[in-house]
């Protein structure tokens, strides 16, 4: 357990949405000392030598976070409000970042891509603080809130956040190591909470080892924010700090977490739906993911991720998330009924679930989606692909570099790991089973042919995430048996109407 005998003798009040590693630059910059020596005062360390690690940003324990406000000399509340905590029960990331022991939760050593762990978006203006003293010494807030995937623009300043630093080239706070850290060059003292704590790319008059480039004086940005942009980010924003129902938010974000992946997987399919003034971004950013999927022998990055860029990880740059964000809000807001409907086109050019590339999406959709985009998305497999080209396996072409062929409808998984296999559901279910339904169906009656083919299937996507054309492929029934449709064979119209 960590201990600390006396709080520090002067500190800091923690600025409006200030990160924790922000919070520590500037306290290290007003007291003289290094961002490490700073962490073991206050608890996050345990050695000298030893590195704040990255979950510190994540959240507090309750024994670390009273240690760490009695040190820095706030309340709990404030030094809870440092890390992205209060953020949970709203956003996905952070909730799958976490580790529920009971009902305490704790942080995981494996982060969700749309966790912008790694390094940090920031705002220069914000950076350089405003008018009053104390910020003039030691600057404004490192904002927790630009560690988030979906915030691309500081809306206070009208801009959008820069990536990286415009001398090294490097994420900040990113470095080139593989190692996660609260902070790179924790142990190097005198630097300014503004300057980048990267490696350079030549030798820099900073100091040994480090860039020090102010990134509180960055040249204009190169592509402006446009009022529609701005507005999507201020939505996002109010479903992050709103004092509604947190379900709603969650929900949303998820939603727009899985679309963005249809989006990536299936570019271009859905390019028209992105704002002309970012669409080359967006484009540049799916070119640059257009290779093919990850072997099992590849190394994992420090996330756990395989090295190759998956279609669950947002962009690095800011104007291309929000061009990806603002495409992902249209796809989930639209009707897929529509005639110009971009859902179906989508669906049609994906790759196998089975692409490792997907991540999580397809269990995101399945547990964390808002049930109607979930209902979207399984209705336009049922109805707006034809049975006839479903049954027959018809090969669609991924829009990517590498021209694979590969099935739409693959299952995602078998169950067999599970102990599960076809056999194991009964071909005639018991009397008892099927008198539940009866009261549900005025015209059929519990031995109705339909329903006892329906059941099973019923049962395969209660224990699995598989849809119900997939939960009929494994069993092994035709799907024109579980749909109730004859497939049509001969048919001159288009896959979809």
């Amino acid at each position: 357990m960590n201990v600390v005998k006396d709080p520090m003798p002067r500190s800091l009040v923690p600025l409006p949405d200030e990160s924790l590693p922000g919070f520590l630059l500037r306290l290290a910059h007003r007291l003289d000392l290094s961002p490490g020596q700073v962490a073991r005062r206050t608890g996050l360390t345990r050695s000298p030598t030893a590195l704040a690690p990255a979950s510190s940003l994540l959240m507090l324990e309750s024994s670390p976070l009273n240690v760490f406000a009695r040190s820095a000399r706030v309340t709990p509340a404030a030094a809870d409000s440092l890390t992205l905590r209060p953020y949970t029960d709203r956003y996905p990331a952070l909730t799958h970042a976490l580790v529920r022991a009971g009902s305490t939760p704790r942080p995981r050593s494996v982060f969700p891509p749309w966790l912008l762990m790694a390094y940090s978006r920031y705002c220069p203006t914000c950076l350089a603080g405003d008018d009053t003293p104390i910020q003039r010494r030691h600057g404004g807030p490192w904002k927790r809130e630009w560690r988030l995937a979906i915030t691309f623009a500081c809306l206070d300043h009208q801009v959008f956040l820069r990536n990286d630093c415009p001398r090294c080239r490097l994420p900040v706070f990113g470095g080139r190591g593989s190692r996660l850290t609260l902070l790179p060059a924790q142990h190097t003292p005198g630097l300014h909470p503004a300057q980048c704590r990267n490696p350079p790319a030549e030798p820099s008059p900073a100091g040994s080892g480090i860039c020090g480039h102010r990134l509180d004086s960055s040249e204009p940005p190169e592509v402006s924010l446009s009022p529609v942009l701005a507005e999507l980010q201020r939505r996002l924003m109010g479903l992050l700090t709103s004092e509604g129902q947190p379900e709603r938010a969650f929900q949303r974000f998820a939603d727009l977490q899985v679309a963005a992946a249809l989006i990536q997987a299936g570019w271009p399919a859905a390019a028209n739906l992105a704002p002309s003034e970012v669409q080359l971004a967006l484009a540049a950013h799916n070119d640059s993911q257009a290779q093919p999927a990850p072997s099992s022998q590849q190394p994992l990055a420090s996330s756990g991720r395989p090295v190759t860029t998956a279609w669950s990880t947002p962009p690095g740059d800011a104007v291309a998330t929000a061009a990806l964000l603002h495409t992902s809000e249209q796809l989930v807001t639209e009707d897929p009924f529509e005639s110009r409907s971009a859902l179906p086109e989508l669906l049609r050019y994906l790759p196998t679930r089975q692409d490792p590339r997907w991540g999580t999406t397809w269990r995101m959709l399945a547990h964390d989606a808002s049930p109607s985009f979930r209902h979207q998305v399984e209705k336009v497999y049922q109805l707006r692909l034809h049975f006839d080209w479903i049954r027959q396996g018809t090969p669609t072409q991924s829009i990517t570099k590498t021209r694979s062929v590969h099935r739409l409808f693959a299952p995602l998984l078998t169950l067999k790991d599970g102990g599960f296999a076809p056999e194991h559901i009964p071909q005639f279910l018991p009397e008892s089973w099927l008198a539940v339904f009866s009261d549900g169906f005025a015209r059929r009656t519990p031995r109705s042919c339909l329903l006892r083919r329906m059941l099973p299937i019923h049962l395969i996507q209660a224990v699995s995430n598989l849809n119900l054309l997939e939960a009929a492929e494994f069993l092994g029934i035709p799907l024109s048996w579980s749909t109730g449709h004859r497939p049509r064979l001969n048919t001159r119209q288009p896959p979809f109407t």
